[in-house]
C-alpha cells in the first residue's frame, strides 16, 4: 500500500467506520479547517459513530497525529 495524505470529508464518503475498514485507525486524524471556527460536531460524529471500539477512536482524534508529528503527550 502507497503512503499519501487525503481529505476524506465524511459527508462524501460512507462514513468514518468506511474509513478505518478501509486503511485502518492508525491511518487516519483528525483535521480542521482552521482558521474557521472549531465546533465540537466533528468530534462527536467519531465519538457516536457506532462500531469503533475506544481505541480507534482514541487513535483517530490525537495519537495517530501525536505519532505522526512526533508529539509527546502531555
Amino acid at each position: 500500500m502507497g503512503s499519501g495524505v487525503g481529505d476524506f470529508g465524511w459527508r462524501a464518503c460512507r462514513g468514518p467506520r468506511a474509513g478505518v475498514a478501509e486503511v485502518g485507525a492508525s491511518q487516519i486524524v483528525m483535521g480542521t479547517d482552521y482558521p474557521f471556527p472549531w465546533t465540537k460536531t466533528a468530534v462527536d460524529h467519531i465519538l457516536n459513530t457506532p462500531g469503533l471500539s475506544d481505541a480507534e477512536r482514541v487513535a483517530i482524534l490525537g495519537e495517530t497525529a501525536e505519532k505522526l508529528l512526533a508529539i509527546k503527550p502531555a
